[in-house]
């Protein structure tokens, strides 16, 4: 496992979408996200991501290098979305947040391509071995 010092390095040079439709889970995450990513996107729900995703591409050529998402959220949940966003990339890097301990809804996701599902509410440690999953597979 990369120590914290070390994954700022290599986070720092990414770009984030971040999917959370509860504002108040959505500030106190970014608190954290903002110390370790120089872009971070934000997006209230599923489709305002996909759009944003799709925008992404269109004006820098290049998709997010993370996308976390919420998993219950209305308009588009973080399911459907990232099912979408795996169909646009196969290689894109998804971490799941859920609230709910639906172990065959796990599976489904992790199954489906997500890298990783952190439990809400979310600690530090666990967005940081998420984060070392990516950094070590890329």
């Amino acid at each position: 496992m990369i120590d914290l010092k070390e994954l700022v390095i290599y986070t720092k040079k990414m770009n984030l979408l971040y999917v959370e439709d509860d504002a108040i889970v959505r500030i106190t995450t970014m608190e954290l996200l903002e110390n370790m990513f120089e872009n971070i996107v934000v997006a209230t729900d599923g489709e305002d991501a996909l759009e944003l995703y799709r925008m992404e591409y269109q004006n820098v050529k290049k998709y997010f290098d993370i996308v976390i998402t919420d998993i219950s959220m209305p308009n588009l949940n973080g399911y459907d979305m990232s099912k979408e966003i795996l169909l646009i990339n196969p290689n894109q890097k998804i971490i799941a947040m859920t609230a709910y301990e639906d172990k065959a809804k796990v599976e489904l996701l992790l199954d489906m391509g997500i890298v990783d599902i952190i439990k809400k509410p979310i600690s530090f440690n666990e967005v940081i071995k998420a984060f070392n999953k990516i950094v070590t597979i890329l």
